[in-house]
């Protein structure tokens, strides 16, 4: 960064530097100016004053002030003093200069002053002790120990000068009321732990822009490294995102006390060195950098963390890095070439994922310490050449380790030793084509030749239900080591543990389905393709290309082209995937977020609302239309329970309907005990058919791999959509009631509606995306719903009928429970239909006809009392009369409330719940509003 400095600065160096550099004049006594000592020097413009200690033999501290004595309270070091009619600028404070001067309060350092020596102000430990600097201070340099052992009360803070450029050793040694130090971007060298022994330090900032931190081997090693130099100490830190390297003991036995369990190290971090945060106790989490390559020897050592996720830039895991950490599920990345001695030693392990690309696993690298580890199984990847001495090590739980190459060496007889001998019931699988390899040996042979077995391989390219592309035919659970492409086309599979090997791809077709207890070495030269209608079930994410058709696909404006989709896969750690990497926004395409508040559709590719259309967020889902036949999504498969967020907005007809989506590589179930089970939920779902008309789904209906859904929520608030492929039951609501399906055809479209006669939380009509459909719809408490759910004791319903376009259209039912009753009345024509006779009913429609055009008539709840042929029907507080005559309504005490001349079919409305009598044509009938 470029500065301006002043004048003073510009002498004040010129003349350090003179100085220091033995130039051509003459230092002169030491002069007592003041209350303070002075070394002057030069006359003129170069007469330039030192402030200094009274005993010019000194050598050390402890004498600098013999034969003077040393200032107390309150001082002022000035930016000039006179002498003998000459004026000198005063640069620098020297050596020792107020060596144990514990009796002083406020000292105030003029802006003209550049250096304070070594041990300047070593031992000012009284309780008022304060420093401060003048505003546009041109301090830059403070030597070693230049504030050590001041640790009064009152020295609690230091604000350090925007032009300090360097701080010695131990500068701020035993300085232990300091707590906050504030470092600015100028600092390119920081010395040896310069705030050693400051142990009540909570807070040091580091200016952001500050790039160069210095390891204090020598004067000229300026790196860019965070080193324990500047943080020892430290309890919070916020370390700067241009830092690339944790140095060396950085954060040794910091968090050994207090409530801290965490530290956030930005992604510029491409190094954690030796020692870093040895030792930190109460460390229970760390997020490792994206960028991080290498974790150094002892980084982690003794730690607390319980759960750590290794980013695919790492390469090198240094030894004894975890050791006797809190971590149960180690997942190694294709990247990690090398996993040091003792590096996971002592760790409550219960499962381990390494992949190919690791090459050496050191000696004692997962045994046993004294937790308890429960992890059964461990495959060992083809790129791995060496296990060192003792690397599982007293593991009493390990029964299976697959060893997937051809010549894997082991450093010593006692890799896979419960204790001083193998486990009576360990198998050691390899390659069916090497067992007599490996029996034969060295170290093998030694502890090992009885414990080994043959690994099945699919050896040449095709099919995998062809017995003849297999080593052995494999049997359910087998260890499974893929070694040629290989296609499973519509079965289903489950194996313990999977390997692809080198170059090879596994492809998953409509409905395959395989289950896996772990997948290795896919994303690094192996693939995973997961077609349209195939399934994944894995307990580890794995790189893989997940696949869906398109079937009607066709111009950008067709109608009948859009689909609900979804992300089956994220990107890095849980991060959403990059739309850029996707063929998703290729093509003639739209994409679309619903936004429930607004109730409307957010165009993404236009940019209307959605901010990060870059991305494609977990769990989320949009409406889609493309030209093109498939669309490819390449990530990792989720993997565990996600969380997604509904709205609820206002009373709208769209409140609570939410666009989300299957996050999994495997079908899932909205009800009970399915993947999607909340109270707060509708019963039913939306889903997209290839004619781009809503169809509802329940319980009974797979939600596919990147397939959206449009649930309905009474609330608003996060639910959990869990990793379970299992089946939902029939949801409580529905177990006892009667359901009554209604199918409307016509003009080559189709729409359903549902009514449900028990209590539940409906699904709203939602507007089709194509237009030209016609929508069905049952209008109850003043709204429409694609599923309605009422009293059992409903008497009739409005049915809704939204009409597109002109033509003959018709109505079929399906009914679930007791049904004894079912007529349609048309209120356009007069109709009375008989459906339970009929069967259906067909009739011409046109898109200005009334939309509540149907009742539906039912007796199956109660029977009525027929009036010569007329009738008398509860809907909500409207009672529906068919017939002529002078109808008479009266309340149970007998009173007369309303009289109205009816001619056909009327509607009363009736304002309040009871039971009421009618009279029409002097017949009577008694009917209950509830």
């Amino acid at each position: 960064m470029k500065r301006n400095l002043s004048i003073n600065h510009f002498f004040g160096l010129i003349t350090l530097l003179w100085i220091l550099l033995g130039g051509g004049y003459k230092l002169m006594a030491v002069e007592l100016i003041n209350g303070i000592y002075y070394s002057l020097t030069g006359s003129g413009l170069t007469a330039t004053a030192t402030v200094t200690y009274p005993n010019t033999s000194a050598t050390s501290g402890f004498n600098a002030y013999n034969g003077g004595t040393k200032p107390t309270g309150n001082i002022t070091i000035p930016n000039k003093v006179s002498h003998n009619e000459t004026e000198y600028s005063v640069v620098a404070i020297d050596k020792w200069a107020f060596y144990s001067c514990s009796s002083l309060s406020t000292v105030t350092i003029s802006n003209t002053i550049t250096e304070i020596g070594d041990q300047a102000f070593q031992g000012c430990n009284g309780y008022q002790f304060v420093i401060v600097f003048e505003e546009n201070s041109s301090l830059a340099h403070i030597g070693n120990e230049a504030f050590k052992n001041c640790n009064g009360s009152g020295f609690t803070s230091i604000a350090l000068p925007n032009e300090l450029v360097y701080i010695g050793n131990f500068a701020f040694n035993g300085c232990t009321k300091l707590t906050s130090v504030s470092i600015p971007e100028s600092v390119t060298f920081i010395g040896t732990n310069p705030y050693q022994g400051c142990n009540s330090i909570t807070n040091i900032s580091v200016d952001p822009n500050n790039t160069y931190y210095n390891s204090g081997s020598s004067s000229n090693c300026i790196i860019e490294t965070l080193t324990n130099k500047l943080i020892t100490g430290c309890k919070n830190t916020v370390i700067p995102n241009s830092v690339t390297t944790i140095g060396d003991y950085a954060f040794i036995n910091i968090f050994s006390t207090g409530s801290t369990t965490t530290i956030h190290l930005p992604n510029s971090i491409t190094a954690i060195n030796t020692s870093a945060f040895d030792g930190c106790s109460k460390l229970t989490t760390i997020a490792l950098p994206e960028n991080i390559e290498t974790i150094g020897n002892y980084a982690f050592n003794n730690c607390k963390i319980t759960s750590v996720v290794f980013p695919i830039s790492l390469t090198t895991i240094g030894d004894y890095a975890f050791q006797n950490n809190s971590l149960t599920d180690i997942i190694i990345p294709y990247s990690v070439e090398t996993i040091g001695n003792s590096a996971f030693w002592g760790n409550p392990i219960a499962s381990i994922i390494l992949n190919k690309g690791l090459t050496t696993i050191g000696g004692n690298a997962f045994r046993k310490g004294t937790a308890s580890t429960t992890f059964t199984s461990v495959i060992i990847p083809t790129s791995v050449t060496s296990i060192g001495s003792m690397a599982f090590y007293g593991n009493t739980e390990l029964v299976s380790v697959t060893i997937m190459g051809d010549d894997t060496s082991l450093g010593g007889t006692t890799v896979f030793h419960k204790g001083s001998s193998p486990h009576e019931d360990l198998k050691i699988y390899v390659p069916s084509d090497r067992i007599d390899h490996y029996k034969n040996k060295s170290n093998w042979k030694t502890n090992y030749t009885s414990y080994i077995y043959g690994m099945i391989k699919f050896r040449t390219a095709g099919d995998w239900t062809t017995a003849a592309n297999w080593s052995t035919e494999p049997e359910s659970g087998a260890n499974v080591y893929i070694d040629a492409n290989c296609t499973i086309p519509n079965s289903e599979v489950s194996v313990t543990n999977m390997y692809i090997s080198n170059g090879v791809t596994l492809t998953l077709n409509d409905g395959a389905k395989l289950t896996a207890t772990n997948i290795n070495n896919i994303g690094g030269s192996g693939s995973l393709i997961i077609n349209n209608g195939g399934q994944l079930i894995c307990s580890n994410s794995v790189p893989a290309t997940v696949k869906k058709t398109i079937a009607n696909a066709g111009a950008k404006d067709a109608a009948d082209h859009w689909y609900t989709i979804a992300s089956p896969v994220h990107k890095g750690t849980n991060s959403p995937i990059v739309l850029s990497e996707t063929n998703i926004i290729s093509g003639t395409y739209d994409m679309f977020a619903f936004d429930e508040a607004a109730g409307y559709w957010r165009n993404q590719k236009e940019g209307d609302g959605a901010d990060g259309f870059t991305t494609m967020n977990n769990a989320q889902g949009y409406l889609y239309r493309n030209n093109g036949t498939t669309i490819s999504i390449p990530g990792n498969t989720t993997v565990g329970d996600q969380t997604v967020s509904l709205t609820k907005t206002g009373e709208s007809v769209t409140a609570g309907l939410n666009l989300i989506g299957n996050p999994f590589p495997h079908n899932i179930y909205l009800g009970d005990g399915g993947a999607i089970d909340d109270t707060k939920l509708s019963d039913e779902f939306y889903y997209l058919s290839n004619n781009g008309t809503w169809q509802t789904g329940n319980y009974n209906d797979a939600i596919t791999p990147g397939m959206g859904i449009i649930v309905q929520t009474v609330s608003a608030g996060d639910i959990t959509i869990k990793d379970d492929s299992t089946p939902a039951n029939k949801p409580s609501s529905k177990s006892s009631s009667t359901e009554l399906q209604f199918i409307l055809n016509g003009n080559q479209y189709q729409d359903i509606a549902y009514a449900v006669l028990n209590e539940g939380y409906g699904l709203s009509k939602l507007e089709h995306p194509n237009e030209a459909a016609p929508m069905l719809f049952i209008n109850h408490n003043d709204k429409n719903y694609a599923v309605a759910h009422m009293s059992s004791n409903t008497r009739s319903f409005n049915l809704g009928l939204s009409a597109k376009s002109f033509g003959q259209y018709t109505l079929k039912y399906k009914a679930k429970g007791n049904v004894k009753y079912l007529h349609f009345i048309d209120r356009l024509t007069g109709n009375d239909v008989d459906m339970l006779l009929e069967g259906e009913y067909s009739f011409i429609a046109a898109p200005g006809d009334n939309e509540n055009r149907f009742l539906v008539v039912l007796e199956s709840l109660e029977a009525l009392e027929t009036l010569d042929g007329t009738f008398a029907y509860q809907n909500g507080n409207d009672i529906i009369v068919n017939g002529e005559g002078n109808l008479q309504i009266f309340d149970v005490m007998g009173r007369l409330i309303a009289t109205q001349r009816v001619d056909g079919v009327e509607t009363v409305n009736v304002s309040m719940t009871g039971v009421y009598i009618f009279k029409l044509n002097e017949k009577t009938q008694k009917i209950v509003v509830r």
